[in-house]
């Protein structure tokens, strides 16, 4: 009997890990495609703030 208790215990145990290996990694999945979008939202805003940047230099630059 114990020998049945101690392998369901370990059956458990292992289930138990495999269940939190599979979610770590769906959310490590998860995370990347957040922080990729994020990413290229930073870039944008960047690429965008150099443009207004550079245009208002042209518009300055013209007016003298």
């Amino acid at each position: 009997m114990e020998r049945q208790f101690a392998a369901e215990h370990l059956a458990l145990a292992r289930a138990s890990w495999q269940r939190t290996a599979r979610r770590g990694e769906e959310l490590r999945g998860e995370y990347e495609t957040v922080y990729r979008t994020l990413r290229a939202r930073l870039l944008a805003g960047l690429l965008l703030g150099v443009a207004l940047l550079v245009a208002v230099d042209v518009v300055v630059l013209a007016s003298v």
